[in-house]
């Protein structure tokens, strides 16, 4: 997974305003950051073990700022031409953690990469479009795996 930047302004203040907060009242409070407000309406068992997981793999406050430190200020942007094997960039269209711009800036450095755009979606694509996300990666891999042949 390769990260370029992540959100910023007022969303991050939201973001990062959790003092006092259980790791369950956080996670609800950052709900929207993950799914979009239809995935949340219409998929709330989804949604529950979503949370249910993140609890029991829950990342310490201490870990979550290093990540983020990580994510800040490390750039490996003039390394990424030199990637010789497929790669696909994916990401929901409405991320506001990794902005979509940054998946398209990707795909223009990348050799060869592909981008595909999940409509609507944010972070969590992968669980709001699962089957088209899957079918899209199966797909990507058969072809590389057919390509290093």
């Amino acid at each position: 997974m390769i990260s370029i930047s992540i959100m910023s302004g007022e969303r991050l203040k939201k973001f990062m305003a959790n003092k006092g907060l259980s790791p369950e009242e956080i996670l609800r409070k950052d709900m929207d950051i993950y799914f979009s407000d239809g995935f949340i309406q219409d998929h709330p068992v989804e949604v529950e073990e979503f949370i249910e997981i993140s609890l029991r793999h829950y990342q310490p406050a201490d870990a979550f700022f290093r990540q983020f430190a990580a994510c800040s200020h490390h750039d490996t942007a003039a390394r990424l031409s030199r990637i010789d094997v497929p790669v696909l960039v994916a990401a929901g269209d409405d991320d506001p953690l990794v902005p979509s711009v940054n998946s398209t800036i990707l795909k223009e450095i990348i050799p060869g990469a592909e981008l595909c755009f999940f409509p609507g979606c944010r972070h969590c694509f992968f669980i709001e479009e699962a089957e088209t996300f899957n079918r899209k990666a199966i797909q990507f891999f058969n072809a590389a795996g057919r390509a290093g042949e």
